[in-house]
């Protein structure tokens, strides 16, 4: 701008002296130069000068040669020139202005300090008046009122950003915190001294979140209904919310939230998690005589169009120095897209314990001398699930115990904790045992399903327990692994051993539920809220199983918008359908194809996949 400015003005010096004609600045000189109207605007704005410091109100310009001024400051004090003020500590305001001309606008901002006054009486004034005032705060707070007086001086307020918070105290909280600097204007009859205070407007905190999207989601479900092949909502955005949908009845929940009448009809319940950090709430429906009406090919075809995965959603974990989890954000990418096809879960047994030679025997129940699972007495079952329970098995297998490794350390993965089961048998460990270890890649087995393993926290005397009568399986939480592939790989596991034991989702329980000391274990899912989520995946690859066992066959394919195979592009494949989704730097849309062949005939489904780049990242 100076340099345009510096060429109008040596224009003009050269045409005076030339000419030697006396001119005023500004003016057009007919024949010579004429402005345009960019330059008499510019001209304005170079001839406008405003002190970069002051106690007084300005008196400003309001045309310089047909070029109009309007002033704006949030200091409305700097526009009256019959103002006399100060600022208790340094205080900077900016002045704007609005040069115009014809169809011409232009602002310029111009800053100014308020000239500081350290008289006692103010400063005695303000440690009074500013104890109303809170540097953070989610709440309103009570000023002192006008007529308030201290040392002689008495308080008026203002906002530099009203819509948050307001001149009286009031606040108007959102999502992020947010800072306002508060004024207060001290006033002794004869001299205004202005005082600017931070105030830190705190953002909702996680409870609040969960609050607000559960009003949310109970009118978007009001609007949706409670049918079959709606879809619920899994995120709210405005909220950063997470909803996690779930239910005891395998097959009524699909894996795009949306659910599917039973066959028969029945009463129905069925819920979902509502979660945000550390805090969560869970809702329930419940529908009376809900189902009828439907085939069973009927109810195929919608469970095939529920399981196609229109989203993904990964996780990022945070530990700290204790080895535990200290944050889990949600992420766009390493979400899994399972490709399930419900086939038999593959189990690497290459590690598995020679309980019968082993020279350090962590497993079995020394007390009631046996190294298998014991008979449960009516009394028992009846005591620990309904009366007349009948064992579902020979094996008197009750429980499939969940948990997570707590070595979230790189590379303690699965087959590292198969090979120090093996080791602990020959060489010596750690007091304890379990039958199977999980990865997002890999299932190894370290003990055969009828052994008693040392895992629950229970003991081996407890006659029906999590030790005595139940399979445990370790989750690893490895920063090197997919935890959410992890989570997804165990839950095959699961629905194999629940099909095998003929065992329902009210067998598969966590470690808490039969440790003395409730243990938090598995503990990123206990701390995630994640259980009921799990419990859904378990759901989801049962169905699948059990669809696979009745002859029926899944083929998946995964396109781009050219029809190429996209699986290789955009995924990494861990086995057994499951596959992590790349980073992707713009929004990528995939066809999802589920082709299914059930009872001789053929269906296809079909659904677009969106691949999102994280959050900040470029959308070009």
């Amino acid at each position: 701008m100076k340099k345009i400015l510096g060429l109008i003005m040596l224009s003009v010096i050269v045409i005076g002296l030339t000419s030697c004609a006396v001119f005023k600045p500004g003016e057009i000189i007919v024949g010579k130069h004429e402005q345009t109207d960019e330059e008499k605007v510019l001209f304005a704005i170079e001839e406008t000068k405003i002190p970069t410091q002051t106690h007084k109100g300005l008196d400003l310009p309001m045309e310089i040669n047909d070029v109009k001024i309007e002033w704006t400051c949030s200091e409305e004090l700097l526009l009256d020139p019959e103002q006399t003020f100060y600022a208790g500590e340094p205080y900077e305001v900016e002045l704007i202005g609005t040069f115009s001309y014809k169809d011409l606008e232009i602002s310029n901002t111009y800053k100014v300090k308020i000239e500081e006054n350290k008289n006692g009486v103010f400063t005695n004034a303000w440690d009074y008046f500013k104890k109303k005032i809170p540097s953070s705060t989610a709440t309103n707070f009570v000023l002192y009122a006008a007529n308030k007086e201290y040392n002689g001086c008495t308080a008026t307020y203002k906002s530099t950003n009203p819509n948050v918070l307001s001149d009286n105290g009031k606040i108007n909280q959102g999502k992020e915190e947010v800072e306002v600097v508060f004024l207060t204007y001290l006033n002794n009859g004869t001299t205004t001294v202005i005082y600017p205070k931070t105030v830190n407007i705190l953002g909702y905190t996680e409870s609040q979140k969960v609050d607000l999207a559960i009003e949310w989601l109970e009118k978007e479900i009001e609007t949706i209904g409670l049918s079959e092949g709606k879809k619920f909502p899994d995120y709210c955005e405005e909220y950063d919310v997470y909803i996690n949908w779930y239910s005891m009845e395998m097959g009524l929940i699909t894996a795009n939230g949306s659910i599917i009448r039973p066959l028969t009809a029945k009463d129905v319940t069925f819920g979902c998690t509502v979660v945000c950090g550390d805090a969560n709430k869970s809702l329930e429906f419940s529908i009376k005589n809900y189902g009828g009406n439907m085939t069973e090919v009927e109810r195929f075809k919608l469970w095939c169009e529920g399981i196609i995965q229109t989203s993904l959603r990964g996780t990022k974990n945070y530990v700290g120095s204790d080895d535990h989890l200290t944050d889990q954000d949600r992420t766009n990418s390493n979400g899994i897209l399972n490709l399930t096809v419900g086939a038999p879960v593959e189990i690497d047994k290459s590690c598995l314990v020679d309980t019968a030679n082993a020279k350090y025997k962590y497993f079995g129940s020394g007390s009631l001398g046996i190294n298998t699972h014991p008979d449960v007495p009516q009394s028992k079952l009846d005591e620990l699930f309904y009366e007349g329970y009948k064992m579902p098995n020979e094996q008197n297998i009750l429980w499939i115990v969940v948990h997570e490794t707590g070595m979230p350390g790189v590379g303690n993965n699965a087959k590292l904790l198969a090979d120090l089961q093996l080791r602990n048998a020959t060489s010596g460990g750690r007091e304890a045992s379990w039958n199977y270890q999980v990865d997002e890649s890999k299932i190894y087995q370290s003990f055969d399903d009828s052994i008693i393993c040392w895992h629950a926290s229970d003991g081996t005397k407890l006659i029906g327990g999590g030790n005595n009568n139940g399979i445990g399986i370790e989750m690893c939480i490895n920063q090197d692994g997919n935890y959410d592939g992890a989570m997804n790989m165990n839950a095959k596991l699961i629905a194999h051993l629940m099909h095998k034991y003929n065992l329902t989702l009210d067998n598969v329980r966590r470690h808490y539920d039969f440790a003395p000391d409730k243990k938090q274990c598995p503990y990123y899912m206990i701390e995630t809220n994640r259980w009921t989520e799990f419990r859904e995946l378990i759901s989801r690859e049962y169905m699948a199983q059990k669809f696979y066992n009745e002859g029926v066959r899944f083929e998946w394919k995964v396109t781009d918008e050219q029809g190429n195979d996209a699986l290789n592009q955009y995924f990494i494949h861990y086995g057994q359908g499951l596959y992590s989704n790349k980073p992707v730097s713009k929004e990528v849309v995939l066809t999802v194809t589920l082709t299914a062949t059930y009872n001789g005939e053929t269906y296809t489904f079909s659904k677009k996949l969106k691949l999102k780049p994280e959050s900040g990242e470029s959308n070009e």
